[in-house]
């Protein structure tokens, strides 16, 4: 069967052609430019404020390098359905209290530094004593973080063993050529008595012998017997605590514990501590002991 015949239809009118024209506003970074009529758009928007056009594929205005530079102002934008619940930004009551508080204290402590400040600059008597106060703290501080000693003398020395030729007194003489030799029958121990309260904070110990027996007779250090361990004693407090010892002759550093508020110290040579001598064949040798020097903290 064939088509029926239809009326020509009217032919419709051309659509007008946009032209394209210059923004109406000033454009700003993220803006979206109409591709038809050169408008500048929110970049919120779907069509063109000024044509209607989509502007899907709008081209962006980007920032300028200068502009990334300069700090945002105003406040912050959000896209749409970005808006932060009420719950999000509702504050408590303890919380807006809280607020209020912190921001007048910033204040008073602000104007207190200032008027700080300027009392510190304009009279001489509280700046002196300020710079004494910061000095006092910066001091404690310095001997926390890196402490100093101070040798201590001691003002006597007994002990209840030593021979003729090396007693006691030559383990505190201050010389390294010298030492205390002690017979090992009974336990040794050196008494040191000091002229004022102190607080011993460590010692220096050099074991064994390092020097001459005799006129003209070196010593060896192999050939005596040398402590392990320093028992230190406190009979004022009661106290007491151990220090154990380098088997060799050269200087060492030991710190010392429970040592605060004393006049005097027993230091004990424990027989069982005893680093004989290889070639001793189990013989008991006498027990030697170079220098012990004493320290406190400043």
């Amino acid at each position: 069967m064939q088509p029926a015949a239809q009326r020509p239809q009217q032919a419709q009118a051309a659509r007008p052609t946009v032209q394209r024209r210059p923004p109406t506003r000033r454009l700003e970074p993220g803006d979206l430019i109409c591709p038809d009529c050169g408008e500048g758009n929110p970049p919120t928007r779907k069509f063109c404020s000024r044509c209607g056009a989509s502007v899907a594929e709008a081209e962006v205005v980007k920032a300028r390098w200068w502009q990334k530079l300069r700090p945002r102002k105003g406040p912050k934008k959000r896209e749409a359905g970005a808006r932060p619940s009420a719950r999000k930004t509702r504050k408590s009551f303890p919380a807006k209290i809280m607020g209020v508080l912190l921001g007048g204290v910033g204040k008073v402590v602000g104007v207190l530094f200032l008027i700080g400040g300027i009392v510190y600059g304009l009279v001489p008597n509280i700046r002196s004593s300020v710079n004494e106060e910061f000095n006092s703290i910066k001091s404690k501080i310095t001997n926390i973080v890196s402490p100093t000693y101070t040798e201590i003398h001691p003002a006597d020395i007994t002990a209840n063993s030593g021979t003729k030729q090396h007693g006691a007194s030559l383990a505190v003489d201050g010389k390294k050529n010298t030492f205390w030799l002690s017979y090992p029958t009974t336990e040794p121990i050196l008494t040191v008595t000091f002229s004022s309260k102190i607080d011993l904070s460590r010692i220096i110990v050099y074991n064994g012998a390092t020097g001459d027996l005799s006129p003209g007779v070196p010593a060896s250090f192999v050939g005596f017997a040398r402590p392990g361990v320093l028992h230190l004693v406190f009979p004022e407090t009661n106290k007491s605590s151990d220090v154990k010892l380098q088997d060799d002759p050269d200087q060492h550093t030991y710190s010392v514990s429970k040592g605060s508020g004393i006049t005097r110290v027993e230091i004990h040579l424990p027989l069982a501590s005893l680093n004989q001598p290889a070639n001793s064949q189990g013989k008991k040798r006498l027990i030697a002991v170079t220098e012990i020097e004493f320290f406190k903290k400043d």
